[in-house]
């Protein structure tokens, strides 16, 4: 029997507020993956990369693995740091892109469980929310994956994103030090005092964290 070739890169968020039962919970659903395909092994020939991000991406498996050696790459695991997702889904695109079996279907599964919060190598943006160049940044990303099928699996994303108009946090305080609508909250920037509506300048749009992944 001639086997199907299936290549899949996993491409994991590992950013700090994955620590405990979010990664643990990702781990197991590596496993999980793994063990289907393998149940699989008589007819599909599964190879495996692995990419993670949190400030940053690496791609962890410099070659295509199988599923055991997968599982070990997975293990290993830890969190810390921001959400690149612009620098992970790149690294994506260069992992499946180095796909060179013939006629493999290729499959991308991206996992995070938080909204974006850099972009680009130098860890550009926020830190802790999503401005317009961190979104945009990430869709471009995106668009250079080339595959036949790509998951975005979301773990407990937010039910909506604000998303920034501007990066720079010195001047733009999104609200910080926010009253009520309608009282006057201070600038410390500016060094004096505004209405609250000022801030809501600041804003793009409000999306679904879902919505970040359908881009």
């Amino acid at each position: 029997v001639k086997k199907a070739f299936v290549d899949i890169v996993l491409v994991v968020d590992t950013s700090g507020s994955m620590k405990g039962s979010n990664l643990t919970n990702t781990k197991n659903a590596i496993n999980a993956l793994v063990n289907a395909f393998d149940a699989k092994k008589e007819t599909v020939d599964t190879k495996y990369k692995l990419v993670t991000f949190s400030s940053s991406a690496k791609i962890k498996t410099d070659d295509w693995v199988n599923g055991t050696n997968l599982k070990k790459e997975a293990g290993k695991l830890s969190a810390d740091g921001g959400t690149n997702y612009d620098q992970g889904l790149s690294q994506a695109a260069t992992a499946i892109n180095s796909s060179s079996r013939e006629n493999a279907k290729k499959i991308v599964i991206f996992l995070t469980d938080g909204k974006p919060t850099y972009y680009g190598t130098n860890e550009s943006g926020y830190g802790d929310e999503t401005s317009k160049k961190t979104l945009e940044a990430a869709v471009a990303s995106a668009g250079k994956i080339s595959c036949e099928r790509f998951y975005a699996v979301g773990i407990g994303l937010p039910s909506s994103v604000n998303v920034y108009t501007h990066d720079d946090t010195k001047y733009w305080g999104h609200g910080e030090n926010c009253s009520d609508k309608g009282q006057k909250v201070q600038s410390e920037y500016y060094g004096t005092w505004y209405d609250r509506y000022y801030w809501y300048y600041d804003i793009f749009e409000t999306i679904s964290g879902l919505n970040i992944l359908e881009r």
